[in-house]
């Protein structure tokens, strides 16, 4: 085939990926407009949380307090392993409480070797998989699919992350305000928690429900045990598995607006060379909140700094393709979810780290703000910034604008729509638009895609396709999955590890458990995956 043949098939309409894009557009203005947000939901445990009118509270894991007393508890844990359903053999009893200004957990962790109870590791957001830990997943928003998830140790070490579309984003770079302390007990080991509402967010109102879910490790058992039973193939981080979280009342008294102001500088003289020589240097800046409700916040930024920014993980690559390095600074963190769109570090049409950062440097950023949060069934993330010029790499200055809209319907179901925006003040627009959709009709079924299309690949316009079902059950676990990536399609403010790509995989996944014997569970996998470039070869 000639050159030219070839560069003709690249421009090609897709047929396929077009009549995507319309289900897609389409099937989103429909359940955008009409779709079923509050549904039933099955039967699921419930906790009441306390109001505490003029008790304190000290944090210190000794469960002394009148209100851990009178109140009942969180408890008949259902183990997940090693025997699923059974009860687990550590009793464990939670309770929850809240004033005006935080929310209070409480657990009192019985164990049937106290003695064997075990704790090695203090690092911040380890996994506690070899200590005794207690962990806390909350749905504030009880939208059933982003959550807040925390964890501590008998070493009252701290875990903690963002959760969202229902488990299949866990951001452990996020770090929240929040506290916990542990202690060794006669009969086991208790922990106490506190959690102002302001790390949080969630629907105004007196009457408020949430989800919260409990999790319990025992390393000497081998066990995990859940408050809302999970089935072996179920996750902590399915957030529509967890129970109902009743009583908090007023909540939301927090701060409305918060400013973290920054100033440095430097001085230096230099005599070398017999001169007398200063050097100055020195910046301003910072960041402002506005919480407009408790479900919907404002962050502005001017002259943004970052350097108290943790450093990214030194990782060499053997491959041809780019590697992704997760976004690690706050001002981009903090409600990260609204913006998740596609598949994480392989096709993302809004990733962060190209605001204000270049060929592994930083770029000034000059300002801009960004609009996060939920009203009802509907999330927003709007975002605009503009960055200087770097002479040195012979970068223009630019601006960057993200809308992304979406709209919960049934339980564990959504669709969206996303927009991108990026100039500078030279070159050329760079535009991407998407829609995606999960739908989950039952508990074991899933299915979500999504279509992209940008106009500033080096070939023209270019387009991205995915689509997947995912079957689970105590038994059986079907995966099928087909992604199209066009050469093309390079979104300016996003990032693809692999272009002109067309991937078709599919796996089986059988897990035999025996009633009894020394094997509690058998497994036989059959995978395939074939992939080609977009013209077949």
């Amino acid at each position: 085939m000639t050159p030219s043949v070839i560069q003709r098939s690249f421009r090609k309409p897709h047929i396929l990926n077009r009549s995507f894009a319309i289900i897609l557009s389409s099937g989103f203005l429909l359940l955008f407009l009409y779709g079923q947000a509050s549904p039933q939901e099955p039967s699921k445990p419930s906790i009441r949380a306390l109001p505490l009118q003029e008790q304190k509270i000290t944090v210190d894991g000794f469960l002394t307090e009148q209100v851990w007393a009178g109140s009942e508890p969180a408890d008949h844990f259902v183990q997940q392993r090693p025997q699923p359903g059974a009860p687990a053999l550590g009793v464990s009893r939670v309770w929850i409480a809240f004033d005006q200004n935080n929310i209070y957990i409480a657990a009192d962790l019985r164990d049937p070797s106290p003695s064997l109870i075990r704790g090695d590791d203090r690092q911040r957001d380890a996994s506690f998989e070899r200590s005794d830990s207690f962990a806390l997943l909350i749905d504030a928003y009880h939208d059933h699919q982003n959550g807040f998830f925390f964890e501590t140790n008998v070493l009252s070490a701290m875990s903690d992350a963002l959760v969202n579309r229902e488990g299949g984003e866990v951001n452990l770079d996020w770090n929240g305000l929040w506290e916990a302390a542990a202690q060794r007990t006669e009969e086991g080991w208790s922990v106490e928690f506190r959690i102002p509402f302001e790390t949080l967010r969630f629907q105004p109102g007196e009457s408020q429900i949430w989800g919260i879910q409990f999790r319990r490790r025992i390393p000497h058992l081998k066990e995990i045990s859940f408050w809302n039973p999970l089935t072996p193939e179920q996750t902590f981080y399915e957030v529509s598995r967890a129970g109902h979280l009743v009583g908090i009342g007023s909540a939301g008294q927090q701060r409305r607006l918060s400013i973290k102001p920054y100033a440095k500088g430097s001085y230096q003289f230099n005599r070398t060379d017999l001169r007398d020589d200063w050097e100055v240097d020195h910046d301003a800046g910072g960041d402002l909140r506005y919480r407009l409700r408790s479900n919907l916040v404002l962050d502005l930024t001017i002259n943004t700094d970052f350097a108290e920014t943790e450093v990214d993980r030194f990782q060499v690559n053997l491959t041809r393709f780019p590697l992704f390095f997760p976004e690690k600074r706050e001002f981009f963190l903090e409600g990260k979810g609204f913006y998740d769109f596609g598949l994480s570090g392989r096709v993302e049409p809004f990733f962060s780290r190209r605001i204000g950062l270049a060929q592994r440097r930083p770029i000034e950023i000059l300002g801009g703000g960004k609009l996060t949060g939920k009203t009802g069934p509907y999330g927003v993330g709007a975002l605009y910034m503009g960055t200087g010029k770097e002479e040195e790499i012979d970068l223009d200055s630019e601006r960057f604008g993200v809308l992304r809209l979406t709209r919960d319907f049934g339980l564990r179901s959504n669709i969206g729509m996303i927009g991108t925006h990026r100039a500078g003040d030279e070159e050329g627009e760079g535009n991407t638009v998407g829609f995606d959709t999960t739908f989950a009709p039952t508990g074991n079924l899933v299915a979500n895609g999504f279509w992209l299309r940008s106009d500033s690949g080096p070939e023209g316009p270019g387009e991205a396709g995915f689509g997947r079902l995912h079957w689970r059950d105590p038994f059986f676990r079907v995966l099928l999955y087909h992604l199209r990536v066009d050469e093309s399609f390079s979104p300016a403010t996003g990032f693809v590890q692999q272009s002109d790509l067309r991937q078709t995989q599919g796996h089986l996944d059988l897990r035999p458990q025996p009633g009894s014997g020394p094997v509690r569970e058998f497994g036989f996998k059959g995978e395939m995956t074939y992939q080609t470039e977009t013209d077949g070869d």
